[in-house]
């Protein structure tokens, strides 16, 4: 699976995307498209992540609840090993973004027919103000760097090329559960962790939540513009690493699960299955082919 189908179509993301070229006679801007919805999907997959472990300090944090002699604003500070696998979930994800933006150049060329030389970033390109794009499409390019996408590449830089970018964190009991609260230095640019300030208090799962939508609604109003249709994802299993099909043989090659989260009405999370196996088949007529598909049961789900 190259990227995450369900995932991002239950999140309702990039659907336009899906709706770039697909022919496989142009591989590269094939190649292009799914490169691109790998990184949403790492993105979207560790907001998932990251929500989790603000769920589950928050549970852990509650058995202590009782003990707790709480100020007036209902915030204490936490910390602690549990807490870390929200803090873990933050550099990967704004990697993933980055990478998000840096792609952008290219799917404005697949969905836009931009010609010409290109900036490799995003960042490369807004210092040349977007030059070549058209002004419609030029004007949602300054807005969306303006207006986020600048900070997010800021918090990145500080990540891979100067300083942590801090442990600001919080447990806020206004409301039961709580929240988790992480704090983003209002100033990345200022690169070192002496000089942050987080007196805006800068949340960061609102923050990350909100820079993957920022992108996907650039892309989605540039396509719109430009008159693409939604597509849903579709899930999808290479075989070229299974080797060739020599000798002919019945024998499963791989399969191919789907699924996400579901949260029933109790609030208990259970995933939704559908798994298919692909199949190598010794066919009854020479030019029949000899690879099949079929939807697989669960063992349980089987009668004896």
């Amino acid at each position: 699976m190259l990227y995450a189908a369900k995932l991002l179509n239950h999140r309702g993301y990039f659907r336009r995307i899906a709706s770039l070229p697909t022919d496989r006679s142009n591989e590269k801007a094939v190649r292009k498209v799914e490169r691109f919805l790998y990184r949403a999907s790492c993105a979207a997959a560790g907001l998932e992540a990251l929500y989790n472990a603000e769920r589950d300090t928050i549970l852990l944090a509650n058995r202590y609840k009782g003990q707790i002699k709480w100020p007036p604003n209902r915030r204490i500070i936490i910390s602690g090993d549990i807490i870390f696998g929200a803090y873990q979930q933050i550099p990967p994800i704004l990697t993933a973004l980055v990478d998000l933006q840096n792609q952008i150049p290219e799917i404005l060329r697949l969905s836009t027919g931009i010609s010409g030389s290109l900036p490799n970033s995003l960042h490369s390109w807004q210092k040349k103000d977007f030059e070549g794009a058209p002004a419609a499409k030029k004007n949602l390019l300054r807005s969306y760097w303006n207006c986020g996408g600048k900070y997010l590449r800021d918090l990145r830089d500080v990540l891979e090329h100067h300083d942590m970018l801090g442990d600001v964190s919080f447990w806020e009991a206004k409301t039961f559960p709580g929240s988790f609260l992480i704090f983003l230095p209002d100033n990345p640019d200022a690169k070192t962790y002496n000089d942050f300030t987080f007196t805006q208090e800068i949340d960061a799962f609102d923050t990350l939540n909100k820079g993957l939508l920022e992108i996907h609604l650039l892309l989605e109003n540039i396509c719109l513009l430009n008159g693409i249709e939604e597509r849903n994802h579709t899930a999808s299993i290479k075989l070229t690493h299974a080797g060739n099909l020599e000798p002919g043989q019945e024998r499963t090659l791989g399969i191919l699960i789907e699924g996400i989260p579901q949260k029933s009405q109790n609030g208990d999370i259970h995933l939704e299955l559908s798994t298919t196996e692909i199949m190598q088949v010794v066919p009854s007529q020479p030019d029949a082919g000899n690879i099949a598909a079929r939807k697989l049961k669960l063992d349980c789900e089987i009668e004896d």
